[in-house]
């Protein structure tokens, strides 16, 4: 049945011939025959070019299979990850009706994770016509990642910052990092964990813990101490289409003010606490969010202080990428 498969042509009559916008209509065509349970689908397009008119006519020649249903899907290659990692990742399961469209965004799901450098999906017919097993075959690459760097500011002099992250803790999809950073007139720690699995559904949450110290002495005559925490939560609406909430709790004292301070600062004195809440929407429609070379990314938060604390404010953050190649 191609009723209404002419909507998902990337192409109009009148159109300029475009050979890019025909494999786009191809891919689209594909897509939709996936959605409706067609495996093994091949289109191919016919060129009938008029010379002397300069026109041409393209149909779409498609060769349709059997319905096919999911056997078994086979993971190969994953030494240190999880199975689990990467079956959570597919929106198609066992026993389903193949769908190319689904394992197309599984695989961009599992690219998405970047602890991977190769990921290939194949397709593999099994004795019994009606039945396919998916195999998946995956290169892992390292996920940890270790940066110390030296350098020296003319405001807080010579510096050192170290950190490890690692993307993929213990092979079970978690991230954790540690920062430190100390110069001759600042110390600032950052340590965070996230769990993209909370309670075993598609819940991200996560814990920042962050404290820093400055000496503002030289120019203001006083010091400051920051220190506090964040507690993240996030889900999924759609792949492309998610959001985070958090809570942010601080605590800022200014301290150690010499009498020859300003008098704003020695007002200043004492510590006092701030206390947020905040959203953020996203919707990704890139093809790969680790290496994107066509779609878009919006992203839209917001931040409120107030509920308890000492601070009072309302902060907004707009982002917009667009991807495209040339």
């Amino acid at each position: 049945n191609t009723a209404g498969l002419a909507d998902d042509l990337d192409i109009e009559a009148g159109d300029w011939y475009n050979a890019a916008k025909v494999e786009k209509s191809i891919y689209a065509l594909t897509e939709e025959l996936g959605k409706r349970g067609y495996a093994f689908v091949e289109v191919e397009p016919e060129l009938d070019r008029n010379m002397q008119t300069g026109e041409m006519t393209i149909n779409f020649r498609i060769k349709e299979g059997a319905r096919v249903f999911i056997n078994r899907i086979n993971i190969n290659g994953n030494s240190r990850t999880y199975d689990e990692v990467i079956r959570r990742e597919f929106r198609i399961s066992e026993g389903d009706a193949f769908n190319a469209a689904k394992i197309r965004a599984s695989r961009r799901n599992i690219e998405n994770l970047n602890y991977f450098s190769k990921v290939d999906i194949e397709t593999q017919p099994t004795s019994d016509d009606n039945k396919a097993d998916i195999n998946v075959n995956v290169t892992e690459k390292s996920t940890g990642y270790f940066n110390v760097g030296l350098g020296y500011s003319t405001v807080n002099g010579a510096l050192v910052r170290t950190g490890v992250t690692e993307n993929n803790f213990m092979g079970k999809g978690q991230q954790l990092g540690f920062d430190l950073g100390i110069s001759e007139r600042s110390q600032d720690y950052n340590i965070n964990f996230t769990e993209p699995y909370f309670l075993n559904r598609p819940l991200s949450a996560g814990v920042d813990l962050f404290k820093n110290e400055t000496d503002y002495q030289d120019e203001a005559s006083y010091d400051e101490d920051t220190m506090g925490g964040r507690l993240r939560l996030g889900w999924k609406y759609t792949d492309d289409f998610y959001q985070s909430v958090r809570y942010t709790l601080r605590q800022d004292e200014i301290k150690n003010v010499h009498p020859s301070a300003s008098v704003y600062i020695q007002e200043e004195e004492g510590k006092y606490v701030g206390s947020s809440v905040g959203q953020t929407l996203y919707y990704d429609k890139r093809d790969n969010a680790v290496d994107p070379k066509e779609g878009y990314f919006l992203s839209f938060g917001n931040d409120v202080a107030g509920l308890g604390g000492d601070e009072k404010y309302l902060k907004f953050d707009v982002k917009a990428y667009w991807y495209d190649t040339f």
